[in-house]
């Protein structure tokens, strides 16, 4: 019997068992891509406060405060942007629980978009665009983390475009036909 005859004698694996096997790779993606989320939402947070404390010491334009509490005495949108987390932390939680939640990701994923998309990149007065970004940090004497600030803001976006496509496709791939392929 040749090689290929063996091979083709070997027992396929069963539909279930296949299915199975995709189920927790998607899962484990979905937990990687969470955990990248989880890194890169603390510094961009951790850069939000850095980039508040240089407007307040040099006196910069107060539109380009972007900190609040718990930093600063003020409640602002990065106060409530800290809610972030409460939909980043449930993800990877079900992920490391076994469950794919890849509804939950896809959701997550598209509620995030459009908060970092309008915060950041939508033609308002009260956008922090990435001009705004290097600006400030230029303004401190430190023109080495507005690239890296900037850097890591266009990470998350490519990351949550990840999340959601990988969720959707997870999704789909689950049974929900519902749901458009990505």
């Amino acid at each position: 019997m040749s090689l290929g005859d063996s091979l083709r004698s070997a027992p396929a694996v069963p539909p279930v068992v296949a299915a199975a096997r995709r189920r927790d790779a998607y899962r484990r993606q979905l937990l990687g891509l969470g955990l990248a989320l989880l890194v890169l939402a603390v510094l961009h947070h951790a850069d939000h406060v850095i980039r508040g404390d240089v407007v307040v010491e040099q006196g910069l334009p107060e539109a380009w405060n972007h900190s609040g509490w718990p930093f600063q005495d003020a409640v602002t949108p990065f106060t409530a942007s800290l809610l972030v987390y409460a939909l980043i932390l449930p993800g990877i939680a079900m992920n490391l629980a076994g469950r794919l939640a890849a509804r939950w990701w896809a959701t997550s994923a598209v509620v995030l978009l459009l908060v970092v998309g309008f915060v950041h990149f939508a033609p308002t007065d009260e956008r922090e665009s990435p001009s705004v970004i290097l600006d400030t940090h230029a303004a401190g004497g430190d023109r080495l983390f507005g690239p890296l600030a900037v850097a890591d803001l266009l990470l998350l976006v490519l990351a949550l475009l990840a999340v959601l496509v990988v969720a959707t496709r997870a999704a789909r791939d689950d049974g929900r036909p519902d749901l458009p392929p990505l």
